[in-house]
């Protein structure tokens, strides 16, 4: 957040708590009654983070004169000599008993204060959101290797080899109604703009591919795939080396092939 738009945060921060100065309110008041879209939204920002913060607040009856100033204020805003926000008068009035019942609680903070609270609310909501987007991950993780250990513990699952000349072999475990797994260690990396391809190959007709994928730096390689071709339709898999994104039909000779059934 750059200074200028904290500062300004902080003139509609004050202006909300009436504890504004004579010539920022000028200046704010100057900005709003020009219809500056900045100053409007900023304004908005300031009523609804002191609502949630009221929220946190024990409700508790405000004091008489506390009473009597809003609604004087408010009746204030009504005056046709006091420039009125239409579009803006339904939220100031939904949220002035929410800010009423705390305004004693925030009477002690400062500007600055009401700034940092602003950041650490910001910050919070971000973590909020990056922790939601994390589980998800988790989740989707997690979700993953229980369909992978779905496949390695059916009975019916196929183990198929694939075997290289130059390289360690890569196990396939292929399960029709499940899927695919396909699992390696020490393989190679391939070059960065390239990538493993694993086909189908079927007794007739061209190879199918079942998916694309990269080894980890360390070379340990995992596939979870749908083959669309059924193992009984399939004679050999073989994993190629492609074009990053993968290619419709092999490019290269197999570095690894197996047998299946």
């Amino acid at each position: 957040m750059s200074e200028d738009r904290e500062r300004f945060l902080g003139l509609c921060d004050s202006y909300t708590l009436e504890s504004i100065e004579a010539a920022e309110r000028a200046e704010l008041e100057q900005r709003l009654a020009a219809g500056d879209q900045a100053a409007l939204a900023a304004l908005e920002d300031s009523k609804l983070l002191l609502a949630r913060i009221a929220e946190t607040v024990a409700p508790e009856t405000p004091p008489e004169h506390v009473r009597e100033r809003l609604m004087e204020r408010i009746r204030e805003k009504s005056e046709p000599s006091v420039v009125v926000f239409p579009k803006r008068r339904r939220l100031w009035a939904s949220l002035a008993w929410a800010v009423a019942a705390s305004l004693a609680v925030f009477a002690f903070f400062t500007r600055e204060q009401l700034l940092d609270l602003r950041r650490e609310t910001t910050a919070l909501s971000e973590r909020h959101h990056q922790l939601a987007a994390e589980n998800e991950t988790y989740a989707a993780e997690a979700q993953r290797y229980r369909r992978i250990l779905a496949i390695l513990s059916a009975p019916e699952t196929l183990a198929i080899s694939l075997n290289a000349t130059q390289s360690p072999r890569i196990h396939a475990y292929w399960n029709e109604e499940a899927g695919l797994v396909l699992a390696g260690s020490a393989v190679p990396l391939p070059a960065p703009d390239r990538a493993l391809q694993l086909w189908a190959i079927p007794d007739q007709g061209p190879p199918v591919s079942v998916g694309v994928f990269r080894p980890t730096p360390q070379g340990r390689a995992l596939l979870l795939a749908e083959p669309s071709l059924a193992p009984s339709l399939t004679n050999l898999l073989a994993i190629t080396d492609e074009p990053s994104g993968g290619s419709p039909q092999p490019t290269t000779t197999p570095i690894w092939a197996g047998s299946v059934g």
